[in-house]
Formats: C-alpha cells, structure tokens, sequence
C-alpha cells in the first residue's frame, strides 16, 4: 500500500514542471483546435494518394460543412530515391519522399491564414519479384501520404490559436 502511495506522490511531482510551462491539451474544450472540426472544406487532390491523403484527413476534421469558414490547399510531392546500392549495382532499396506545402485560407476573404511544409520519409526494399517490389512501393506511398495527413492535422490543431478567428 505504501508503495502505490509513493507513486501516485512522484507522477504528482512530475507533473508540475508540466503544469507550470502553461501546457493545456491542444483538444480541450472550446479550443481553437475543437473549432476545426467539420470547419476546413480540403481542396482535392488527383492521385491516389492524394486520395488517402484527404480520407485521413476527413477522419481527424470530420467531413466539412457547407459553411465552413477555412480552405485548406495541399501541393503534395512524392518522390523517390534510391537508398542502398549492392555490390553487384543493383539498387536494393528506394527512399520515398513526401511533402506536402499546406495553405489554409479564409472562405469569406480570401486571405492565406496559415502556410507551412511538411515532409516525412519512409522506404521499401527492391527484391527481384515484381509483384512484391509493387506491392511494397504501393505500401510505401501509402504510408507516406497517411503520415502526412496525420502530421498536418497536427501542425493545424497545434497552431490552430494563432489563425483560428
């Protein structure tokens, strides 16, 4: 018993160095993160990972209404290069690269409210089976432009106080 209580006494403890930088989650109610929800119409995008770009992004902002009062543009880039050369020259792995430069505007105005770039990185591995080289690069890309998504409703609801009117 006395063990739990010097736990609970510690996670206190070192909670306050928290507690005294101001931190406040970025959800809480009535923040301007909170706002966003069904708020933000996404411009589409022509690919299919533009595609699940936006699904995943409709899933954390919810589906706009026809009011909303922002626009978000996304200039997706997806690249690739290659990582790993073997000994033999052949490449054994591609780097895939996505970025992402995201404006979000006012509906009423106009005006561009909020811009940033967000890139993320990941791979896949180069074997000498086409069907499983396609389905890992298919993999890759997917994941790219669901961990874009995920990163910019985070950039959004983390600056969401500076822009949200």
């Amino acid at each position: 018993m006395l063990l739990f209580e010097r736990r609970a006494v510690l996670f206190g403890l070192a909670a306050l160095p928290i507690a005294a930088c101001g931190f406040q989650p970025v959800y809480r109610q009535g923040s301007a993160a909170t706002a966003l929800a069904g708020n933000i119409i996404v411009d589409l995008i022509d690919s299919r990972e533009g595609f699940e770009l936006l699904e995943r992004l409709e899933t954390h902002l919810g589906s706009a209404r026809p009011s909303a009062e922002y626009g978000l543009a996304i200039d997706l880039e997806i690249t690739e290069e290659s990582l790993s050369i073997g000994t033999t020259g052949v490449v054994s792995r591609q780097n895939v690269l996505g970025a992402a430069n995201i404006s979000v505007r006012s509906m009423a105005t106009g005006d561009v409210l909020f811009a940033e770039r967000v890139e993320i990185t990941t791979a896949y591995s180069v074997t000498s089976a086409t069907a499983a080289t396609a389905a890992a690069k298919r993999g890759a890309y997917q994941q790219v432009a669901l961990a874009l998504a995920d990163k910019i409703n985070l950039r959004l609801a983390v600056t969401a106080a500076d822009w949200v009117q």
